[in-house]
């Protein structure tokens, strides 16, 4: 097989001016030739009317015909008219025959050239009478930012390969751009030879890799740990050597913050709902009902493990349910009647400012709803919410979900890039499909949640891109909120890169009204072998004009009359069979690829490419790079609740955090308690680790209550700093609310 070469720099758009450039100077040349051919014409024209006079030279005698210089007219004219003047009827009648013919000449090949262009012009109008659809050249892919222009590198994912004809080698095309892929591939066609293993021996940012055989982390993970400078986690679940990542979703929650009750209703969500089809059908009440339930008991574990100083996990979740000491209505009556703010520091109150409680309200609303269920429809809800956490149990998945190692924040803000590989046996993928699903669902939801503004355009809250490396990903099952998620997390830093095996299997998780096609700008095909997608792909294609050339016979008298006529008339550029048999790549008899096979490759806006797929084993540089040992374990990132690096500045952060930081308590303690009138804040929210000391008394003159008036004033200040004009508003809404 021909060697297949890595190509950088400007290869393609230099080609195309040196093209330009060429077919400018060949009709400089042609002008310049036939310039002086006319000049010739026109010499030799006006030496024969003048009978080849003596005067007119001596010349070069060819045949028995004399030749002149070329431009020995321009002399003969000028000699004419200085004898018998310049308004002589024979000399003005002279110079107009020689003068047109040295015109008509000179522009001959430019009137040639442009009656071609119109030629091509109009041609190309009747191609494009049924469709216009083709297939990319050089210029298109360019223009589609797969190939590199002057000056730079090719840079980001690859999406295959582009055999130049002219340069007889494989041109490699890559997409940098923050939009999405998508790849259909089937089974054992090449895609990850092809596609994953070139594109994580290549890209130097941040990777969430599906590895679902480990034969990306073996094959890529030295490399990015040696040379891209990455920390590299490697997290399998089931792992009891201890060199995996732990990873605890519990501890991503944003316990304090605006984000607390959205992180906790996300995950129930998922815990309820590990296969993402239980919100369709007589499925969606017992979701519903018992990720209510789980919301309860994570508010309780949340705050009842900060008091105690232990860690939860789902493990301990798992326990509530099905703990054998006790009765679960125990546990709803411990959570209903336990402290969760012993000091009542928090200021909370029960749901339509009722009394204080030191009880968290929804912890306890949700429980005291559980226990006023029918006992039916009780041990229904309590039997679903058992079943869906039962997976927690198993002592492997506890271990590494416990005593984390990283925080999902570190992929895209710690001060290397991160390349987090979910490794999972195929045999056991069914079982743990829950887990990826709460893991990725949670770096979209956390990691896609600010923004800030630079040079006036909005840029996401990030130190380093990541690529979602999802191979296989309708096996996650339906991600409502990852599809919803896809249409802005580019935004946030964040590239999916989605392969499955056909429509069908998609269509099978999220129906065929899902938006995941319509968010991605690149899409890949290699041969499918599912006719529905085959025919996708063919529309995708579209379709082109053929002209179509009808002979036909007749017989006139005896005499046979021949004819023949062409129409215009519409094909696909190809046609669902042709996409089926594509050309795939080859195999030896133990089935291994030597040879690549043809692909599709369709940018948005842009003429589709046939393409060639590519094969990292074939490139020197790729393989010496896979060769590269893994690392036998994972980094540790986290070490006692604590980043084990140094946190990187932000450039765009403010450098004094100081006042963000105190405004920014206040106004959370106003959303988390709207009744609370202006004069309690100071009272009921003082921070736990800052208690009024002894020490601390008012200055001389001044008395508790002053003291406390002032610092009353100086956050209503803060507040109306941050809320502006709408301050006033919103603070008669609360009085409202209060009366």
């Amino acid at each position: 097989m021909a060697k297949i070469n890595v190509k950088y720099g400007s290869y393609a758009f230099e080609d195309r001016e040196r093209n330009k450039v060429k077919k400018r100077v060949t009709l400089l040349i042609l002008t310049l030739l036939f310039f002086t051919l006319s000049a010739g014409i026109a010499t030799q024209y006006l030496a024969s009317v003048l009978d080849y006079s003596p005067a007119l030279g001596q010349g070069v005698a060819v045949s028995g015909i004399r030749i002149y210089q070329p431009f020995s007219w321009f002399l003969w004219i000028a000699e004419l008219a200085r004898q018998y003047g310049v308004g002589h009827p024979q000399v003005m009648n002279y110079f107009i025959v020689c003068f047109l013919i040295q015109l008509v000449g000179t522009f001959l090949p430019a009137a040639v050239r442009k009656g071609q262009d119109r030629a091509r012009k109009k041609r190309r109008m009747l191609e494009k009478l049924h469709g216009s659809a083709r297939w990319a050249d050089k210029e298109d892919i360019i223009d589609a930012s797969l190939l590199p222009r002057p000056g730079e590198e090719g840079e980001g994912v690859y999406v295959g390969g582009w055999y130049d004809p002219k340069k007889k080698q494989t041109l490699y095309l890559r997409h940098n751009g923050p939009e999405h892929v998508l790849v259909y591939a089937p089974t054992r066609s090449g895609k990850g030879v092809g596609l994953v293993i070139p594109t994580l021996l290549n890209w130097k940012h941040s990777a969430f890799i599906l590895d679902i055989k480990g034969e990306n982390y073996a094959l890529t993970a030295g490399w990015r740990k040696e040379h891209a400078n990455n920390y590299i986690l490697k997290f399998d679940p089931l792992d009891t050597s201890g060199a995996s990542a732990r990873y605890n979703p519990l501890n991503e929650i944003r316990v304090g913050t605006v984000y607390e009750h959205a992180d906790i209703e996300n995950l129930a969500i998922l815990l309820a709902d590990p296969t993402g089809h239980g919100s369709e059908g007589n499925q969606k009440h017992w979701v519903e009902t018992s990720g209510s339930l789980i919301v309860g008991l994570i508010y309780h574990m949340l705050y009842k493990s900060r008091l105690e100083g232990t860690e939860p996990t789902l493990e301990q979740l798992r326990f509530l349910f099905a703990n054998a000491e006790r009765d679960f209505n125990e546990t709803l009556e411990e959570i209903i009647h336990f402290a969760h703010d012993p000091t009542g520091e928090r200021g909370w109150k029960m749901p339509g400012g009722g009394k204080p409680t030191k009880t968290h309200p929804i912890a306890a609303s949700n429980a005291r709803e559980a226990i006023q269920r029918d006992p039916k429809e009780a041990a229904s809800v309590l039997s679903t919410a058992a079943n869906t956490t039962k997976l927690f149990a198993d002592p492997a998945i506890a271990f590494n979900l416990s005593n984390a190692t990283f925080r999902l924040a570190d992929l895209m803000n710690a001060d290397k890039p991160v390349s987090l590989y979910i490794c999972v046996p195929p045999s056991q993928l069914t079982r743990l499909v829950p887990l990826i699903r709460i893991m990725l669902t949670q770096i979209v939801t956390i990691l896609a949640d600010k923004l800030h503004f630079e040079g006036g355009q909005a840029k996401g809250d990030f130190v380093h891109r990541m690529l979602l490396m999802l191979d296989e990903f309708p096996t996650l099952g339906n991600m409502e909120i990852f599809e919803t998620a896809l249409a802005f997390v580019a935004g946030y830093g964040m590239k999916s890169y989605i392969i499955v095996q056909d429509l069908k299997q998609l269509y099978k998780r999220y129906s065929e009204k899902e938006s995941i096609v319509s968010n991605t700008h690149v899409q890949v095909a290699y041969a499918p072998n599912n006719l529905e997608t085959a025919k996708t792909l063919s529309e995708i294609i579209g379709t082109t004009t053929v002209i179509k050339e009808v002979k036909s016979t007749s017989m006139t008298k005896g005499t046979m009359t021949y004819s023949t006529s062409t129409q215009e008339q519409q094909r696909a550029l190809l046609t669902p069979q042709e996409v089926m048999t594509l050309k795939g790549p080859k195999k030896n008899s133990r089935g291994l690829i030597e040879e690549p096979g043809d692909m599709i490759v369709k940018v948005s806006g842009f003429p589709v490419i046939l393409g060639r797929q590519i094969l990292y084993f074939k490139d020197p540089v790729f393989q010496r790079r896979a060769e590269i040992t893994a690392p036998a374990m994972s980094d540790v990132l986290y070490v006692n609740e604590k980043p084990a690096y140094d946190v990187p500045q932000k450039p765009w952060e403010k450098q004094s955090q100081g006042e963000d930081t105190e405004t920014a308590r206040i106004i959370m303690d106003r959303l988390q308690n709207p009744y609370k009138a202006k004069g309690e804040i100071g009272e009921e929210t003082s921070a736990p680790d800052t208690p009024l000391r002894p020490s601390q008394t008012p200055p001389d003159g001044q008395s508790a209550t002053t003291a406390a008036d002032d610092h009353d004033e100086a956050e209503e200040r803060d507040l109306q700093k941050f809320f502006g004009e709408k301050y006033d508003e919103w603070e008669d809404d609360g009085e409202e609310e209060v009366i």
